[in-house]
């Protein structure tokens, strides 16, 4: 999962680069940073020091993930001028529109590769293929951009999940 992914110390220097409060940022990274132990069948192995991972139930948790590839996504949104990200705490969207099909076929391709980037170097963690869609304006768009996409396991749909919708 994504949040199992962040890198703490990067989540901190993110935040304070960000502005966030730095008192609730430090105490937020120490309590996740705490050491955790594995207990089964009644025994504990030894503490193990986390330096990854927002914990689950974290009242904060949202709002780091937000903090955490808020500068990455601003960058990317400077490389790619044209192309929307949408994002719904780990799941995004890039949108674009153009005069024509290979238009939005070129910047989209592009923009799919800077943002896989992106997602595995900058944010240091691992794309959900099963969850990476893709849906154009024709089925033949949104195929010859999957089908430059299969890193990615980008597959071409008719219509995608609405994701953070029940």
């Amino acid at each position: 999962a994504f949040y199992e992914h962040i890198n703490c110390d990067v989540l901190k220097a993110r935040a304070e680069q960000e502005g966030f409060n730095k008192v609730v940022t430090r105490l937020a990274v120490a309590g996740y940073k705490a050491p955790r132990t594995v207990q089964m069948s009644g025994k504990a192995a030894a503490p193990l020091w986390a330096k990854r991972g927002v914990i689950a139930g974290c009242g904060f948790a949202t709002t780091f993930v937000k903090v955490f590839y808020s500068t990455p996504l601003k960058n990317f949104a400077k490389r790619n001028p044209g192309v929307t990200v949408d994002a719904y705490i780990d799941d995004l969207t890039l949108a674009a529109s153009g005069k024509s099909e290979k238009e939005v076929e070129v910047i989209l391709v592009k923009a799919t590769k800077d943002l896989e980037h992106v997602i595995r170097h900058e944010l240091g963690c691992e794309i959900a293929k099963e969850k990476s869609a893709v849906v154009g304006s024709s089925e033949g768009l949104a195929q010859r951009i999957a089908d430059q996409a299969q890193s990615i396991g980008a597959v071409a749909k008719s219509a995608a999940a609405s994701l953070g919708v029940d």
